[in-house]
């Protein structure tokens, strides 16, 4: 979390850099992209979320979050602006569970705005970039696939499982100690839902996570109408003997 949080430190005009700004347990980065060369600002910033989101869980630390273009003001540790307002109401009213919602409008707005895309991409090229890192849920939000898009970014990729089998663990451990508050154990059943989607693609039956491990998860799944409408065309991973 502490290398997410931190600011990069060359700040240019030349190159797109972040900042964030942490307190309590929340992070604001802020991607800056007017620059003189663009390398594809959205692109950038949703794998960096991709690595950050999976790190954090196999750390045990559960987050949630919302992604926007806007503009922002940021006055030393106070940040302001359309750009903040709308990320934080995707955060805390779109986003619900466990995943970092990215704004239809952001997606948008690559269509016009060049300083959005990498210098040699088209629109269309820029988003399909994107779609091997995001997935769109059953309620029509876009979100980041960070369980999808890790595997080749993984400097071990014959490990993929290993993580895979970290993940269900967490999951079933947290929901055990939440049984008895429906309105957190929700998020363990959405995650358990979304973990079994990529083990479901990749072949690995002994990796779900089912009734048996968490009451309740298959009347909730089949209420919640939780599968993906679009994405994962193909599995992220080879088969390793």
């Amino acid at each position: 979390m502490r290398s997410f949080a931190t600011s990069d430190d060359d700040e240019t005009d030349n190159y797109e850099y972040t900042r964030s700004i942490s307190f309590s347990d929340s992070v604001i980065r802020v991607r800056h992209f007017d620059t003189q060369y663009s390398s594809g600002a959205l692109h950038d910033e949703i794998l960096s979320l991709v690595h950050a989101q999976t790190e954090l869980m196999a750390k045990g630390v559960i987050i949630r979050g919302g992604v926007t273009v806007g503009n922002i003001v940021a006055d030393g540790n106070d940040l302001f602006g359309p750009g903040f307002n709308r990320a934080y109401f995707l955060e805390s009213k779109c986003a619900i569970f466990p995943r970092i919602v990215v704004d239809a409008e952001a997606i948008q707005a690559m269509a016009t705005d060049e300083r959005l895309k990498a210098e040699h991409h088209d629109f269309e090229d820029e988003i399909k970039y994107l779609d091997g890192l995001l997935i769109i849920g059953g309620d029509g939000q876009r979100y980041v696939d960070y369980l999808h898009a890790c595997y080749p970014e993984l400097d071990e990729p014959e490990r993929y499982k290993e993580l895979l089998a970290n993940h269900r663990q967490i999951i079933v451990d947290r929901a055990a100690l939440v049984s008895l508050k429906p309105d957190v154990l929700k998020k363990y059943l959405w995650l358990a839902c979304y973990h079994n989607g990529i083990c479901k693609l990749n072949d690995y039956p002994d990796l779900f996570i089912l009734e048996s491990d968490i009451t309740g998860l298959e009347l909730w799944a089949r209420e919640q109408s939780m599968a993906p409408v679009k994405g994962r065309r193909r599995k992220p991973r080879p088969d390793f003997e």
